[in-house]
């Protein structure tokens, strides 16, 4: 995928509020923006606490996905199994 196509640059790597971290006004901005055309401030508030706990690169936000998934797999494996 190219940079042209990527979505990573309007939610993370060109986003200031994304890279400011987590402040009040950028946790008021999450709550009232529809940004990329979608009102999601917990998808914002994730990425924000991203950036204050791991920095600017992507190992991170991919750890904190992987783990994500399989804590959801773990869950909807537990719900079948009983």
């Amino acid at each position: 995928m190219t940079s042209s196509t990527s979505i990573d640059p309007q939610y993370v790597t060109d986003n200031p509020h994304v890279l400011g971290g987590l402040t009040w006004d950028n946790v008021a901005w999450a709550f009232q923006t529809t940004q990329a055309g979608f009102w999601h401030p917990i998808t914002w508030l994730s990425h924000m606490l991203d950036m204050e706990i791991f920095g600017k690169g992507p190992a991170g936000s991919h750890m904190m996905n992987v783990i994500f998934h399989v804590a959801n797999t773990v869950i909807l494996f537990c719900f079948f199994a009983k």
